[in-house]
């Protein structure tokens, strides 16, 4: 680490070296006594504040590439992109532990599914993860990839690409939401339903 010195040490230390080259004169007895030179304080020169920043910063949610329209539920607090010329259905109840609201393109080639359930213990991601995952296995489908995303708000969230016994590939994404779960599965283009799970965002109450 390099040592700091303050401003009065520096000019003492420039001081003794200045006066170190000079020549040595022997003053005559005689001579007057030239008076002390008193070093003047250094003028302190004003801080200017540097200008606050008026723009917000920007999101890290990416955007589509193509026009959008944002979806909002308002039970979870849930933000997300979706292409405009989707159609979004009614939010449905399945029992009396979960709704799901179906999403998908004009020509019904992609989906995107959302599914929100009461589900205990409750936040614990590890566990949902694992009770999906045993369930997949017991259905005879295969875990292509998975991996952990960060949302803009911090929340952690898992996503997987499932193959199922005929060669079908879905999008999962899993998070917990307090005492629920939320899971997005899309199928079809799962490039387009990638980049549409990566505009979800949790906006607070």
């Amino acid at each position: 680490m390099t040592p700091k010195f303050s401003p009065m040490f520096l000019l003492v230390v420039a001081s003794l070296l200045f006066s170190a080259c000079l020549p040595i004169v022997t003053a005559p007895s005689d001579a007057a006594t030239l008076p002390a030179t008193v070093a003047s304080a250094p003028t302190e020169q004003p801080i200017t504040p540097e200008p606050l920043p008026t723009e917000k910063p920007a999101s890290k949610v990416p955007a589509l590439p193509m026009e959008s329209v944002t979806y909002e539920n308002a039970e979870i607090n849930l933000l997300m992109d979706l292409p405009a010329t989707w159609a979004i259905g009614e939010s449905m109840v399945i029992g009396d532990r979960a709704t799901q609201t179906v999403m998908s393109s004009p020509d019904n080639s992609t989906t995107v599914n959302l599914l929100v359930n009461l589900w205990e213990p409750h936040n614990d991601l590890a566990a949902y993860v694992e009770v999906r995952q045993t369930a997949w296995e017991a259905s005879g489908f295969t875990v292509l990839s998975s991996e952990e995303w960060i949302l803009d708000n911090g929340q952690a969230v898992r996503v997987f690409i499932v193959e199922t016994t005929d060669q079908k590939r879905t999008f999962f994404l899993l998070t917990p939401l307090d005492d629920r779960y939320l899971t997005l599965a899309g199928e079809g283009d799962l490039e387009l339903v990638e980049q549409i799970a990566l505009t979800l965002r949790f906006v607070s109450e």
